[in-house]
């Protein structure tokens, strides 16, 4: 699909309007992270989350941002080890446990 220059400037009107409201860019600090949780949240509260709602595709866009952020400057800690020294999960039937217990990889349950 070939776009004309009237095509362009109308995409670029549309775009400027949208990304006043809902930043649609990679994200580089706290501040612009929590104003594009601030706009992914609403855009859920409005419906985003059923794919067929019109916003869907953009609450998509906008949270891989937020998530491509997250994952570099809020990493979750592996919470594996805790799991398993508190016995929240069985270490006899979950393989991931026994190197945190001391139990043999390879022992059998």
């Amino acid at each position: 699909m070939a776009l004309s220059a009237r095509d362009i400037e109308e995409i670029s009107g549309h775009f400027a309007a949208l990304t006043a409201k809902v930043p649609l860019r990679p994200i580089t600090d706290d501040r612009e992270y929590h104003e594009a949780v601030r706009a992914l949240n609403a855009l859920l509260d409005a419906g985003g989350a059923d794919e067929k709602h019109p916003v869907a595709p953009l609450v998509d866009l906008l949270g891989d941002f937020i998530g491509a952020y997250e994952n570099v400057h809020y990493r979750l800690p592996d919470i594996s080890c805790y799991l398993c020294t508190y016995r929240a999960v069985d270490p006899r039937t979950t393989n991931y446990c026994r190197p945190y217990l001391g139990y043999d990889r390879n022992l059998s349950v």
